[in-house]
């Protein structure tokens, strides 16, 4: 499994990149998952849904989403190796 982080501030087009990646991957019969980290909350689930990707939220609460992410990334690569 391999692993690809994307990070970036609010509204830069980071989930736009993602579903095209994945669009690419797809095509090459690869599989591919997203978790998204965020603060408080997110609305990335649902174009994630509408194109068939597994997909899990993890909201960080007070928290940096990037140090969130770094807590958590045994269970983001064991959430993967299960659903993807």
């Amino acid at each position: 499994m391999k692993l690809i982080t994307l990070a970036g501030p609010p509204s830069v087009g980071k989930t736009s990149v993602i579903l095209r990646l994945i669009e690419v991957l797809h095509k090459e019969k690869q599989k591919a998952g997203v978790i998204k980290f965020d603060c408080l909350t997110t609305f990335d689930k649902e174009p994630y849904e509408k194109a068939n990707i597994p997909i899990q939220i993890g909201l960080s609460g007070k928290f940096c989403p990037d140090h969130f992410f770094i807590s958590n990334i045994e269970e983001a690569v064991a959430w993967g190796k299960v659903k993807i």
